[in-house]
């Protein structure tokens, strides 16, 4: 098969690409979208703002994907890592996808940050959702979501639902190694036009 590049119809409008995405770097609204065969999270915060940031589990131990200069970050996840985002998730997921992406871009203004999950068909086709133990570092109350191809919302409600039963049930918070409970874990506040974007 031969690429030709984009040939417009013969009749109509011409339609939407299948992959598009824009918005502006001073835009502070956080929110998902669904943009093809990616979910994409964008957020801005103000200099004096709490800041977005990527941690990574390896084993137990965390690793801060962050560059000290200021300057811009671009990261893959792969595909089966564990991760957090401060002040954005108050839990820790992994994907089975490889094409997970996090830009952190910093400049005089405060921050702006993009996170990419997907970008191959069906995926992600799941997700598993945990909290590890502040104190030995086990996994607290590990699930697993499914995810229909391009439903990534099926992804979001199961997270804010396990976090609700995470905080309510003190057992899903006690480490079953060492016995610690895990404080109450929050997450920031959706507008309902946010939630009714997610698709």
């Amino acid at each position: 098969m031969v690429s030709r590049g984009f040939v417009a119809p013969a009749e109509g409008a011409i339609p939407s690409p299948d992959m598009s995405f824009v918005r502006m770097l001073d835009d502070t609204a956080l929110g998902w979208i669904q943009r093809g065969q990616y979910a994409i999270w964008t957020g801005a915060n103000n200099v004096e703002g709490a800041k977005f940031r990527l941690l990574e589990r390896r084993d137990n131990r965390v690793i801060v994907i962050s560059d000290v200069s200021g300057a811009l970050v671009m990261h893959r996840i792969s595909s089966g890592v564990s991760f957090t985002i401060e002040n954005l998730f108050g839990y820790w997921v992994s994907f089975d996808s490889d094409a997970i992406i996090w830009l952190d871009i910093l400049s005089s203004r405060g921050q702006y940050a993009i996170l990419a999950v997907g970008g191959a068909e069906g995926k992600p086709a799941h997700a598993n959702v945990d909290c590890p133990c502040p104190k030995c570092g086990d996994f607290l109350n590990r699930q697993t979501c499914e995810i229909a191809p391009l439903r990534f919302r099926k992804f979001l409600d199961f997270a804010d639902q396990w976090t609700s039963n995470f905080n309510r049930a003190i057992r899903d918070r006690t480490c079953a190694n060492c016995g610690f409970a895990h404080p109450i874990i929050g997450l920031p506040d959706r507008d309902a036009d946010q939630r009714a974007s997610r698709s």
